[in-house]
This record gives structure tokens, sequence and C-alpha cells, in this order.
């Protein structure tokens, strides 16, 4: 039998962002939002966090981070505040409402983790994990 390697990891990938979509939007978050929500809650604990490290760490444009981050700051995830050093820089805080929103988000994760190793032996999950690391190193031979 003839197997579409790329074809499948293609589609299993869809209905892991499908589901996380889901779990993201129970909680107010498109997925992507609630990653970016991710990034600076752990970032944001370790230093100040400005749009400049998020547009680097994304690696998209300034204006699309600025749309991004306009639309949590409307719906309360995220507040930006003036730094004292120099009030042009507008530091971005994560609120009690982003907090809350990525704890359950968090959480639904870890459920779906769960679900997604339902019924699968350590053995086959090792092989599973040994086989995908061999598909991104040829990956990776192949990116000029």
């Amino acid at each position: 039998m003839e197997y579409r390697v790329g074809f499948e990891i293609k589609k299993l990938s869809n209905l892991i962002k499908k589901q996380i979509d889901r779990l993201s939007a129970e909680s107010g978050l498109t997925g992507f939002q609630g990653y970016l929500m991710g990034y600076l809650i752990r970032e944001g604990g370790r230093r100040d966090l400005f749009q400049r490290d998020v547009e680097k760490h994304l690696e998209i444009s300034r204006a699309s981070v600025t749309s991004i981050l306009q639309l949590l700051e409307k719906n309360g995830f995220v507040r930006r505040e003036s730094v004292e050093t120099d009030a042009r820089l507008k530091k971005i805080a994560v609120t009690e409402k982003g907090y809350q929103a990525n704890d359950r988000i968090l959480n639904s994760l870890d459920q779906m983790e769960s679900n997604l190793k339902e019924g699968i032996s350590t053995e086959e999950m090792e092989i599973f994990i040994s086989v995908m690391e061999r598909i991104k190193k040829n990956l990776e031979k192949l990116d000029y």
C-alpha cells in the first residue's frame, strides 16, 4: 500500500488545529490569539514585552501584530502600559481576564492531549515520536 505521509500529517494537523480553535473560542480567543497569550504570559513573567518582541517572535508584520494586539486590548485580555524611561514605548501587560482565559485553554489542551494518546501504548508512542523525528530530519535536509 502506498502511503501519502505528508497528506496524512496535514490532515492530522488540521484536525488538531480545529480542536485548538474550538477550545480557544470557549475563552473568547482564536487559536492563534490563545498561542499569543501563552507567549505573553511566559515571556512577560521574565521581562517587559513590547510590540517589536511579538513581531520578532511570531515573524509577522507590524501591521498584523498591531491589529491582533488592538483586538486583544479591546476585548480586555491585555493592556498597554507606558514605560517610565520612555513615554513612547508601551509594554504589553496581560489582564486578569487574559490569565483566566489562558488557564482555561491550558486545562483544555491538557485534556485534548490525553484524548490524543487514548488507547496508545507507551511503546507505540515512542515509535510514533521516533518516526516523526526521522520525518522532520528528512524534511530539514530538503531545506536549502
